[in-house]
């Protein structure tokens, strides 16, 4: 882009709630960098469709548009400037490592990991590259290479940020004592933004972690007080969004779709709250061979969005047909998920967050359907959600009261599942799996109605990419360090406690 049109006066609004100003187009740009570090995603793609709208070749706006559009989970979306950004810029490495970052977003490691080497040939001294591909790495299993790339980024710059919240959630053991220095003066300086506050505090928590409990929990708290302003979360409207999924199928809408489902397709999902040990019932399930882990891709959610949509849009009067055609629709947007189509004819396994909310819609759509019900001690599931970072939703998880009062609510929406659909969920206690693995996995394939076979005992030996926050642990034997490591932290867990025992 040339100079005299970087110059150029243009007419822009800086929302949707706000009048047109005239600024410089680089100007324009600077605040478009702004409202996408506070966080304010919406406005910051708002400013970006503008730019686009007066110029296309900058790629400086397509990479802006990419990130908006990741940040806010339109990760569909998206296809279109990484799409442009493929095309037009591929000798630009930093609109490369924009594009590896959204590679990593939609589960595609080994694209971005082929992008990311490539990006770090060409400019070295890129630290950010280094560290996401450490990121590509880690998720693809191999720590040794992600420590190595994490530890080259903090050296080339000492004060990536980004660096050291991955070193340490990944491998704090490999921090030392002159890193806790620097991130400590960092976290003093006040011109930092929201995001690398949030992730220094972090990063400073996993660093005490199994060290010094006090100093761990102070950063906690700093870290989600954080999170809670800029994402915060009630009770009372989940609870209200709980409520609806249900009001959506009444006991006559429940009886006309089971008439007319006709899929034969039997999917497993596995539903829990966050940090519960679904990551872990994934592995030991999709070591089978008949079957294929998606991990948290949202597909069901996404069909759902989808084919309710296409429905209120078809205007459909007869309402056998309508739920007929409501299946369809479901049954076509699930299986057109990228996801989904790569599991070519082998039996889903989906461990996406939030599918309590439709586990009706699940059973309806597939009445072969299999739903396994994880759970973990409260107070154990409380600690994990808080001492964790989640890239999207789980806003729950920043505050202990919440965590505690969002456990009950999942407990209170699964019971209502579970008086439907008595027979399509099986209830399994992490603490019992970690106990008796053989018995309980057993009892899950005979579930699932799958035969058994030997490799679902030996599951930390099947290579896998796992995009959660559990993939430190992807190719770890089964471990019982994870049961009662509340009680270390009991006295400062009492927020949850309380909330715990006056709902139980």
């Amino acid at each position: 882009m040339n100079k005299k049109k970087r110059f150029k006066r243009i007419t822009i609004s800086l929302s949707e709630n706000t009048a047109p100003v005239d600024v410089v187009y680089v100007e324009a740009v600077e605040q478009l960098k702004h409202a996408f570090a506070s966080g304010s995603y919406d406005n910051a793609l708002y400013i970006a469709s503008q730019l686009l709208a007066i110029e296309n070749k900058d790629p400086e706006v397509h990479i802006a548009q990419l990130r908006c559009l990741v940040a806010l989970g339109r990760i569909q979306e998206a296809q279109v400037p990484a799409n442009i950004l493929a095309d037009k810029f591929s000798t630009d490495a930093i609109a490369m490592f924009s594009l590896a970052k959204y590679y990593i977003s939609c589960q595609d490691q080994e694209k971005a990991r082929a992008l990311l080497e490539k990006v770090v040939v060409m400019r070295p001294k890129y630290s950010d590259a280094w560290v996401e591909l450490g990121i590509c790495y880690a998720l693809m299993g191999n720590k040794s290479q992600a420590t190595q790339s994490y530890q080259k980024a903090i050296k080339i710059n000492p004060d990536n940020i980004s660096g050291y919240y991955q070193l340490a959630h990944l491998n704090r053991e490999s921090i030392e004592s002159s890193h806790i220095d620097r991130m400590q003066d960092m976290a003093a300086n006040t011109d930092l933004s929201l995001p690398e506050k949030i992730n220094l505090n972090f990063a400073l928590a996993w660093s005490y972690q199994g060290k010094n409990i006090a100093e761990e929990m102070n950063y906690l708290k700093a870290a989600n007080t954080l999170m809670a302003e800029f994402r915060p979360w009630d009770k009372s409207t989940w609870a209200a969004m709980e409520d609806a999924y249900f009001g959506m199928l009444d006991g006559e809408d429940i009886t006309a779709m089971q008439s007319v489902s006709t899929l034969d397709d039997q999917p497993i999902f596995i539903i829990a709250m966050p940090r519960s040990g679904t990551t872990l019932v994934e592995r030991i399930l999709s070591a089978h061979t008949q079957t294929y882990g998606i991990g948290e891709s949202s597909a069901f959610f996404n069909a759902n969005g989808l084919a309710s949509t296409r429905i209120q849009q078809e205007l459909i009067e007869d309402e056998d047909l309508m739920f007929k055609r409501y299946l369809q629709v479901m049954d076509e947007a699930f299986k057109s998920q990228a996801s989904v189509n790569a599991a070519d004819g082998l039996r889903i396994i989906d461990k996406s967050m939030n599918n309590e909310l439709l586990v009706g819609f699940i059973v309806l759509t597939y009445p072969g359907a299999k739903i396994i019900h994880l759970k973990r001690d409260p107070m154990d599931v409380c600690l994990s959600c808080y001492q964790q970072l989640f890239p999207f939703g789980q806003e729950f998880s920043y505050d202990l009261a919440d965590c505690a009062n969002y456990y009950l609510e999942h407990d209170r929406v699964m019971e209502r599942w579970k008086q439907l659909f008595p027979d399509k969920i099986l209830n399994l206690s992490y603490e019992d799996l970690v106990a008796g693995q053989a018995q309980q996995t057993e009892r899950l394939l005979d579930f699932c109605g799958l035969p058994w076979e030997d490799s679902c005992m030996e599951f930390h030996n099947k290579k896998a990419n796992v995009y959660t926050a559990s993939y430190a642990q992807v190719d770890q034997k089964i471990y019982q360090t994870s049961i009662n490591r509340s009680e270390k932290y009991a006295e400062l867990l009492q927020p949850a406690l309380a909330v715990l025992n006056k709902g139980s």
